[in-house]
């Protein structure tokens, strides 16, 4: 049994970046051999196991045939015979495709180091194309890495996969997976601009309507908004039925459409903080700041971050003025008052809070 350091770690120290996490091939092992020797199997379609010291993952190597559509429709052998150039052959990038062993010696047989070098980001063979999921990848490591270019015969691989209609076989919830990432680049933009060259953009993004005005407004936005809150923002921009499609189509969470939701009803009143307490009151109300005051800040925050150049203070009044409201209990009084009063009594009460903090609040 060999065991060999493999993808983004070996990437990385190459690139002398930190590395976060490792992952092994072991090549010459079976799954009973792996089970025999403490390790945990976790990988349903192929066999992959966690050391039962370090918790790291160790994947036999493998190779794989296609058979169907889409970026799931495979078909895997993991057996002892399986080499490692041949495991190293399926994998995406020829930067990804490198190898390290226990005595430090590089195992790189289809060029990755001089890619790093020349900074170029290059299939390692034909079986690029038979998953759709690796043009989203290309574009993501085009954002991680903007001063890497793409290869031409990459480029011209990916736009037949897109003409082929490849890219309609992902899911929802794997496109919302690679967003997530993308958001955590150096250069959001540039994802979105290969996949604009690539053909790719409107295929998994379907329901811009104005493809070039929907696309820059992405790439505005990811220049303020660094992280998923980017599709929070979208919705203060974008037709109200063309944002609800975009959110089903990518599976978005939860979380996410509801502060979206939040930021959609604050926005055009949130820098008002002067306005009737009835209206401030019933803004809160909405937005659900008095049950939910943490999401409601994260609001006020993004619209912070897109409404640069207003001063810090701002947020700071709406967290001073949310925890005064947010004091305002039923007393004894009010607890012995019918029940179906306790509401009127509890919201002329915190309007009167409202006014109250109104007259002694900072100076702007």
């Amino acid at each position: 049994m060999q065991v060999f350091l493999v993808g983004g770690a070996v990437r990385d120290e190459l690139l002398n970046l930190s590395i976060t996490e490792k992952d092994w091939v072991v090549v010459g092992s079976t799954v009973e051999a792996m089970l025999a020797q403490g390790y945990r199997q976790v990988g349903k379609d192929f066999p992959v196991f966690l050391h039962p010291e370090t918790h790291e993952e160790y994947a036999l190597a493998r190779t794989e045939r296609k058979k169907g559509h889409g970026y799931s429709g495979f078909e895997v052998f993991a057996e002892p015979e399986v080499t490692l150039e041949q495991d190293l052959a399926r994998r995406d990038l020829t930067i990804n495709a490198i190898a390290k062993d226990k005595q430090g010696d590089w195992i790189d047989p289809y060029g990755g180091r001089q890619d790093i070098q020349r900074r170029v980001l290059r299939h390692v063979s034909p079986a690029f194309e038979e998953d759709p999921l690796r043009v989203l990848r290309l574009a993501r490591f085009a954002a991680k890495f903007p001063d890497f270019t793409i290869a031409p015969e990459t480029i011209a691989m990916c736009k037949r996969m897109v003409q082929a209609h490849e890219l309609a076989y992902l899911t929802a919830e794997r496109v919302w997976q690679e967003w997530e990432k993308v958001c955590q680049t150096k250069q959001p933009s540039r994802f979105i601009d290969i996949l604009d060259e690539l053909g790719a953009w409107q295929v998994i993004m379907p329901y811009c309507t104005q493809p070039t005005e929907d696309s820059l407004q992405f790439k505005r936005l990811t220049g303020i908004v660094k992280d998923e809150r980017l599709f929070v923002t979208l919705g203060l921009y974008l037709d109200k039925n063309t944002y609800a499609e975009y959110q089903k189509s990518l599976a978005i969470p939860s979380k996410i459409k509801q502060l979206a939701q939040v930021v959609y009803h604050l926005s055009p009143q949130w820098q008002d903080l002067s306005m009737p307490a009835a209206s401030l009151l019933e803004l809160m109300q909405t937005t659900d700041a008095i049950r939910r005051s943490e999401r409601f800040m994260h609001a006020v925050t993004i619209l912070g971050h897109l409404h640069q150049g207003r001063p810090q203070h701002l947020q700071e009044q709406w967290q001073a003025l949310l925890t005064a409201v947010q004091m305002v209990k039923p007393d004894q009084e009010w607890l012995q008052s019918k029940k179906n009063q306790i509401s009127d009594l509890l919201r002329t009460k915190r309007q009167e809070t409202i006014q109250n903090w109104q007259k002694n609040r900072p100076a702007e």
